[in-house]
């Protein structure tokens, strides 16, 4: 009898245990849900605030003083004609088109930023020519489908392009070979795979598109007219010395936005491919920079080519008053400039193509409520009203390779209780990191030591102008 008792005891000594754990853990949970709910409240009413601002109005109304031509004017190469033909407000050239690339994580959680941009460069930017969206066609995919995406948009000429299963990373056995001979590579991961889409972009495309502008997903497009009024007038002139285009060319190696041309490319392109392949590179970005430093080192002098850039080294990649900036002043060596991809600021106008980097997010710089109030204020919206920044939760999702087992095309609710941090001084950077700052000291510099050696090979220094000029 006494051992039916004490049994009895601790059967209900256990029950009662487990009631209270559950209660406490439905507490738990019940009250994690009510301050998400009410972090994402004030979150959002902070972005309608900031949106109403009337200072926040003047800088970033795309049609306002952001883009009604106070801060951001048309460029001279449209207002005079001087450009071949066009004039201002001309149709885009029909061998041009415009690319995105949504693979991995782009194709997943942060899918919608690639909706953005294409909106953002239809409907603020008033691009009337051909849009390719390169993505995966995957079950989870997050990625609407073409009749969608031009139903959402009201225009059809936006084409979703699916890259086949295994291709195109074995679709050429050029990347097998250097020299001849068969070379040792290091297995890639998929992220890094994804990256050589770039490299492939034009097998993407139809053969009348000639001149591609490829442009990672993490942009938007913030003056009203300013494909029309700025960047169709000032399509870059390609030849084999020169077969790419980037912000700032080989001063700052950034191929997160590029131009390049069927022909005059393909050389580049290919090459930069068999580099990438090597296994020796943490991005696209040094690959090709290791390209261009060989073909320094090895090359004949006279087949040598370079990065075109946009932009003067010293304009950058931040917003410029320098009228002759924002107009592409052909006499101050602008022609191109409305090209910039340029780094968003809270405090600046709009440019044409607004580059909302990881670190823009960043409480330090402009800000998780300045970046969505900025989607605001160019009519976009994210799906569910979800914050355009990662968060902390949604970042390792997306940088440790998490993204094909997170099924769902909505983030983690922690994403509002973790934001995303800016890197501590002293804390030990990583690889791409560093490079980065590589590039960033880069930018700062008024011309690298490469680019004067070249231009001394090629007979183009100051002195030699000056006695020309004579």
């Amino acid at each position: 009898m006494p051992r039916v008792r004490s049994s009895y005891k601790k059967s209900s000594r256990t029950c009662r245990v487990f009631l209270l754990s559950c209660c406490l853990l439905t507490f738990v949970v019940l009250s994690t849900k009510r301050s998400l709910s009410e972090l994402r409240r004030n979150h959002l009413a902070a972005v309608e605030a900031l949106s109403r601002d009337a200072r926040w109005k003047t800088l970033h109304d795309p049609k306002g003083g952001g883009g009604g031509g106070a801060y951001y004017p048309p460029s001279k190469l449209c207002r005079s004609g001087t450009n071949d033909t066009r004039t201002l407000g001309a149709a885009t050239p029909g061998n041009f088109g415009f690319v995105f690339g949504g693979l991995g994580g782009y194709a997943r959680l942060e899918a919608f930023k690639c909706v953005l941009a294409i909106e953002s460069l239809v409907r603020v930017a008033g691009y009337d020519g051909d849009v390719y969206f390169i993505t995966e066609n995957i079950a989870s995919s997050c990625v609407p489908s073409q009749e969608e995406l031009r139903a959402r948009l009201g225009y059809d000429r936006v084409h979703v392009v699916y890259v086949d299963e295994g291709s195109p990373f074995e679709k050429s056995s050029d990347a097998e070979r250097t020299n001849g001979t068969r070379s040792r590579r290091r297995p890639l991961r998929k992220y890094l795979k994804d990256m050589s889409i770039k490299m492939d972009i034009f097998d993407y495309l139809p053969k009348r598109i000639e001149i591609a502008a490829w442009y990672d997903c993490d942009v938007v497009f913030g003056v009203h007219g300013c494909a029309r009024n700025n960047l169709m007038c000032a399509i870059p002139e390609f030849s084999h010395a020169t077969p790419m285009y980037t912000s700032l060319g080989s001063a700052g190696w950034h191929v997160g936005s590029f131009m390049v041309h069927r022909v005059f490319s393909a050389k580049l392109l290919r090459e930069w491919k068999e580099e990438f392949f090597t296994g020796r590179h943490i991005s696209d970005y040094p690959a090709i920079e290791a390209l261009y430093e060989r073909q320094e080192r090895t090359g004949n002098l006279l087949k040598l080519w370079d990065i075109g850039h946009f932009t003067r080294p010293r304009t950058g990649n931040t917003y410029s008053h320098d009228w002759s900036v924002l107009t592409s002043d052909p006499s101050a060596g602008e022609m191109y400039s409305a090209w910039r991809d340029v780094i968003f600021d809270k405090k600046t106008p709009n440019s044409c193509i607004m580059h909302l980097t990881t670190g823009r997010c960043s409480e330090l710089n402009s800000g998780t409520v300045a970046t969505d109030a900025l989607i605001r204020s160019l009519g976009l919206f994210t799906p569910g009203n979800v914050r355009y920044c990662s968060g902390t939760p949604r970042k390792v999702i997306l940088q440790q390779g998490l993204a094909p087992s997170w099924k769902s095309c909505v983030p983690p609710p922690a994403d509002f209780v973790f934001p995303l941090k800016a890197q501590a001084v002293h804390s030990r950077p990583r690889g791409c990191d560093v490079h980065l700052e590589r590039i960033e000291a880069r930018q700062q510099a008024p011309e690298t030591v490469r680019k004067q050696r070249r231009e001394q090979s090629y007979g183009r220094t100051p002195e030699r102008e000056k006695v020309s000029s004579a």
